[in-house]
């Protein structure tokens, strides 16, 4: 399959759709989400899903008839036409120590994208930011916030039970400045 001039968005959509007509459900997570609220907030190298209901992957044959293949990394596959990877990985789905139980469910062209909702894709971002002291994470989470409106004081309370003050502090100044 050609993917040439798909978007970060387009593929997201085109995999969760051919996960979800093989009875499996995959939430698009991390940085690829992200690239999906706020193009501008990250250049993604890969499209993280999160297998919900499920600890290991299920059959690839979904993503090999896509034209995937997978990588020498187990759960990483690589197509020929685009230069970002798509990993699955295990669920629960979670951000920081908060299992995430509902997210949005995008509907085009008869194809369907389950997708983190925005407050969870910052808070994920968040947690990059303060668990691997990542400033490009508050960054992403910053412009993410800036075109989808989210909770701040919510975020700020997730922030601070998760240790993050400083990282909270990081996300304030590129949301005022945006």
């Amino acid at each position: 399959m050609d993917l040439k001039d798909d978007t970060i968005e387009d593929v997201a959509f085109l995999v969760c759709t051919a996960l979800k007509n093989a009875g499996v459900t995959v939430v698009l997570s991390g940085g690829g989400a992200a690239s999906v609220y706020s193009p501008r907030a990250n250049e993604t190298r890969d499209l993280d899903f999160i297998l919900h209901f499920a600890v290991a992957m299920p059959s690839a044959a979904p993503i090999l008839d896509l034209g995937f293949y997978e990588t020498k990394s187990r759960g990483i596959y690589a197509h020929p036409d685009i230069p970002y990877t798509l990993e699955f990985l295990p669920g629960p789905l979670a951000v920081g120590d908060t299992v995430v139980t509902a997210w949005e469910t995008w509907e085009r062209d008869g194809k369907t994208l389950y997708i983190v909702t925005p407050l969870d894709c910052v808070k994920d971002r968040m947690a990059a930011a303060i668990h691997w002291r990542d400033a490009n994470s508050a960054r992403q989470a910053a412009a993410v916030a800036c075109v989808r409106p989210i909770d701040v004081d919510a975020l700020k309370s997730w922030c601070l039970a998760e240790g993050g003050s400083m990282a909270f502090n990081l996300f304030e100044s590129f949301y005022r400045s945006g």
